[in-house]
């Protein structure tokens, strides 16, 4: 018997109602769960926290995101666990168990500046905007789980696993072949200052690999038109919204992933509510959760001058033009020690944060003068500020001569006296012979037992996959996965090239990874490619005469 057009609708909501009791169930069991640990975590927790007053509200703010967390990941992980491949499962099991032996072979563990001071400022509930808000929160929440620095070392490893068992699957599914999924997982294996720095206690790296697990996504559902789900579109939002926090430069995804969401043509009520969950992550991360937690209001203005000053360098080692040269050097020497920057060498790189080469007296009103007048600077030099960004990352990434400023080689060893236990990472490696074989590989501190990566330069890898990336969207119509992927990852390049730091490779971590899955993905269809071409055995022989 076959059904009728008008018995449709009825049918299917015959379907929604059989299934939607399993969904509440499950959302159910995930809360239940969210808000055992939680209550559990608030009664015994928040004792590892020194002294911090005026910021004891941030910690109920840090357990409100923590059981957000809970809940969305005993809701989704069991799914996806299920619904996941004998590839991905594979996959994930092997890159758990790699990145924890390298955590374990260099324990205490890899550390930088950001390291050390991150979990400093967790311990005293502090909230960063230097770090981010959401950033410092998520530190406040898993430490107070776990009390100790390599939690979120934990995260990270777990975090990789799943960005390299997804990228497989989708592999996989593109008839990869088991030659392209062995080749990128080896590639991706081998290049342990590219990938197991990543580890590294740093929103930099967290958000290179939320950044490549969106971009595989979003660019995987507009390729095979498949329209995302309410829940896929609000999960795609909340994630682009938080990376948007994470990282300043992040807020280019607010506008690249909407529009490429936008090639799917989806009915109105779903861009309708699409556009809603993009708005209200925005709204939340932007609006509501600073207004809800006590940032310390001192950081930005130093993390805004180490940023300008990176540039700012580069200027005042010229004789740059200015018809107020003489009052532009007097207010920028409220705030700097301008002679020093002159003596710096170029291509410039100045920690001026790090390094003390700033007035830590200086006003609110001091830092708004220097702002204004390096802004106007770096406006009116910007061929000299360009030129020198140019040299820095050929200098940085091998391709040009040139040297340039880091911070001290003992930075990350002294203020590791700041974490004090439980919070912190003291002992010794379990087979010191091993360590120094892999910590030579990781630039190793003399100053700190540790493996202390305070300014690695950019990998010798970077150069290609950056080219590699920006070559597929020249492809689009050929290449559309694989064009939408890099149009993603790259949409952020052009606004941390102007600001970064060229020589720390952090800031490139999601170019450098989704460099080496675009390679699996390119190798992947290179086969496909040639298996679907005819074999010369079958090949339609020509008459001679002909």
């Amino acid at each position: 018997m076959t059904t009728t057009a008008q018995e449709q609708p009825t049918g299917a909501r015959r379907v929604s109602r059989a299934v939607a009791p399993r969904s509440w169930r499950r959302l159910a069991i995930a809360a239940a769960l969210a808000v055992a640990v939680t209550v559990v975590t608030a009664k015994t927790g928040g004792w590892w926290i020194v002294g911090a007053p005026g910021f004891s509200g941030n910690l109920d703010v840090a357990r409100i995101l923590l059981f957000l967390l809970l809940l969305g990941g005993a809701y989704w992980v069991p799914a996806l666990v299920r619904r996941s491949s004998t590839t991905a499962r594979v996959v994930f099991a092997g890159w758990t168990a790699y990145l924890t032996a390298w955590i374990v072979a260099l324990w205490p563990g890899i550390l930088m500046t950001d390291s050390v001071d991150v979990v400093f400022n967790s311990r005293r509930g502090v909230v960063y905007e230097w770090f981010s808000s959401l950033y410092s929160l998520l530190n406040i929440a898993i430490l107070d789980v776990v009390p100790h620095v390599a939690a979120l070392g934990a995260v990270h490893i777990l975090l990789t696993a799943g960005t390299f068992a997804y990228a497989s699957s989708l592999l996989a599914r593109r008839g990869a072949g088991t030659a392209p999924l062995v080749a990128v997982n080896l590639l991706a294996a081998i290049s342990a200052p590219v990938v197991v720095t990543s580890l590294l206690y740093s929103r930099d790296t967290l958000f290179g690999l939320l950044h490549v697990l969106l971009a595989l996504y979003v660019a995987d559902a507009v390729a095979v038109r498949r329209s995302l789900s309410r829940g896929g579109l609000v999960a795609v939002a909340g994630l682009t919204g938080a990376l948007s926090v994470l990282r300043g430069d992040g807020l280019a995804l607010l506008i690249v992933v909407p529009l490429v969401l936008l090639l799917l043509r989806p009915g109105r009520r779903a861009a309708l509510a699409g556009a809603g969950a993009f708005a209200a992550a925005a709204l939340a991360f932007h609006v509501v959760l600073p207004a809800t937690v006590t940032i310390d209001p001192k950081v930005p203005n130093a993390y805004e001058l180490s940023l300008r000053t990176n540039q700012l360098g580069a200027v005042l080692n010229t004789d740059f033009y200015s018809e107020t040269s003489e009052q532009d050097l007097a207010t920028l020497g409220r705030v700097i020690d301008v002679e020093a920057f002159k003596a710096l060498s170029t291509p410039v790189e100045i920690p001026a944060y790090w390094e003390g080469r700033w007035n830590r007296q200086a006003t609110d009103a001091d830092f708004a003068a220097f702002t204004r007048v390096a802004d106007r600077l770096l406006r009116d030099n910007a061929g000299t500020v360009l030129d020198n960004r140019v040299r820095t990352f050929g200098a940085t990434s091998g391709l040009a001569p040139g040297a340039f400023t880091g911070a001290p080689a003992g930075a990350a060893a002294e203020r590791h006296d700041w974490i004090a236990e439980p919070a912190g990472m003291t002992g010794s490696p379990p087979w010191p012979g091993l360590y120094e074989r892999l910590a030579s590989v990781l630039r190793e501190s003399s100053a700190y037992r540790g493996v202390a990566s305070y300014r690695s330069a950019l990998q010798w890898n970077l150069v290609p996959w950056l080219v590699l990336l920006a070559a597929v969207l020249l492809a689009y119509r050929r290449l559309r996965f694989e064009a939408l992927f890099a149009l993603i990852v790259l949409s952020r390049v052009p606004l941390v090239f102007l600001a970064a730091p060229a020589a720390q490779f952090k800031y490139y971590y999601s170019v450098l990874l989704a460099g080496i899955l675009l390679a699996g993905f390119l190798l992947a269809r290179l086969r496909t490619h040639l298996s679907r071409r005819p074999s010369a055995a079958r090949a339609p022989v020509r008459p001679a005469w002909r």
